[in-house]
C-alpha cells in the first residue's frame, strides 16, 4: 500500500511539472528575438531627446563657477543693489556679459561693458561699472510665482553638464550657496524655459505676464517629467 501511494505522489508531481513547463512554452512568444534591435532603437531616441530638449539645470561642479557668482554679487553690491536673492549671469562668447537681478519686488538687467565669454570666467567679468539696461516692476505674488520655478531647479540641478566652445553660457546663483549652469538649453524642457525668462525679463519691455506664463510651462515640464 505504501509503494501504491508513492507511486500515485510520483505521478501526481511529474504531471504537475508537464503542465507547468506546456503553460510556460506557451506564454513565451514563438521565434522571440532576445535582443529586441527596434525597441533599443526607440529607447535611444527617446534618451537623446530627453537629453537635448527636456533638461534642466546642472550642478555647478568647479570653483569658478561658484567664484563667478560671488564676483557677480560684489559688484552688484558695490552700486547699492544688495537686495537681490537669485541672481543670473549671461555670458556669451561674442556679446557682452549681462547680469539680472531678481529683487523682492523687481527684475534688473545689467551689462559689463566690454566684456565677453570669449575669455574664462573670472572677477574681470565684472570689473567695469555695470549698466542697466532693463527693469520690470512686480507685485509680491508675480515675484513669488516668476522666481518660486528657478529657485526650485537650482536647489535641485541634476542634469549632466553639456557645453561648448562658444555660445552663451547661463549661471544662475541662488542665496549664499545655490549654485546651476547651463549652456545653449534646446526644446521646452525647464532650462529651455528658464533661459527664455531671462531673455523676457531683459528685453526692452519686459512683461510679468509673459514671465509668468513661462513659470508655469516650467510646472507643467516638471508635472510630466
Amino acid at each position: 500500500m505504501k509503494h501504491l501511494r508513492a507511486a500515485r505522489i510520483l505521478a501526481l508531481a511529474v504531471g504537475l511539472a508537464a503542465s507547468l513547463a506546456l503553460i510556460s512554452h506557451a506564454l513565451v512568444p514563438k521565434n522571440q528575438d532576445p535582443v529586441d534591435l527596434v525597441g533599443a532603437e526607440r529607447l535611444d531616441k527617446i534618451a537623446k531627446h530627453r537629453f537635448q530638449s527636456a533638461r534642466g539645470l546642472s550642478p555647478c561642479d568647479d570653483y569658478y563657477a561658484h567664484q563667478t557668482l560671488k564676483s557677480a554679487r560684489n559688484s552688484l553690491v558695490a552700486i547699492g543693489e544688495s537686495n537681490a536673492n537669485l541672481i543670473a549671469v549671461v555670458a556669451p562668447t561674442f556679446s557682452e556679459i549681462e547680469l539680472i537681478a531678481f529683487g523682492p519686488s523687481y527684475i534688473r538687467t545689467y551689462r559689463f561693458p566690454g566684456q565677453t565669454g570669449f575669455t574664462p570666467p573670472s572677477s574681470e567679468w565684472f570689473s567695469p561699472t555695470p549698466q542697466k539696461i532693463a527693469e520690470v516692476s512686480l507685485t509680491p505674488s508675480e515675484q513669488f510665482g516668476i522666481v518660486t520655478p528657478i529657485h526650485r531647479h537650482i536647489k535641485y540641478a541634476m542634469t549632466a553638464r553639456e557645453f561648448g566652445l562658444d555660445g552663451i553660457s547661463y549661471y544662475f546663483g541662488d542665496g549664499a550657496d545655490g549654485c546651476a549652469f547651463t549652456w545653449m538649453p534646446r526644446g521646452e524642457g525647464p532650462s529651455g524655459l528658464i533661459v527664455e525668462m531671462i531673455a523676457e525679463a531683459s528685453g526692452q519691455t519686459p512683461s510679468p505676464e509673459r514671465l509668468l506664463a513661462l513659470a508655469r510651462a516650467i510646472d507643467h515640464a516638471d508635472n510630466a517629467r
